[in-house]
């Protein structure tokens, strides 16, 4: 799989969103798979806490937004939305610092994390 991240304005895709979701630990195995088909989703993991599962989600305007997250429910009837958060800018991507438009003006290099220790490189000094 290629994955290439371009500039949302660029892509059409300016609005992003955070989504804290609880599902059902069973239905989990099949719930991740599902969500990382779709073409609006940019992140999927799975975490600990009320919200086990966090998602961000990219659309081109509010009500697609809308849309999205009732097919969510209609597919996954068990899924709770807790938290959702609209992001407005992004300052970095995947490692690059952003300008106001979304384009690479930099790079902040990512510390592969020690699995021994569990810490980044960079915390490690």
């Amino acid at each position: 799989m290629l994955r290439c991240d371009v500039s949302p304005h660029l892509n059409g895709h300016p609005l992003g969103t955070m989504l804290w979701l609880d599902v059902p630990a069973a239905e989990l195995p099949r719930v991740v798979p599902t969500l990382a088909e779709l073409p609006q989703l940019r992140m999927c993991a799975v975490t600990l806490g009320n919200a086990n599962l966090v998602a961000y989600v990219v659309t081109h305007h509010p009500a697609e937004h809308r849309r999205f997250e009732q097919e969510l429910a209609a597919r996954f009837p068990g899924i709770r939305l807790l938290s959702r958060q609209l992001v407005f800018g992004r300052t970095k991507l995947v490692g690059h610092l952003l300008d106001g438009d979304g384009r690479a003006v930099g790079y902040v290099p990512i510390a592969p994390a020690d699995r021994s220790t569990g810490s980044s490189a960079r915390t490690r000094r």
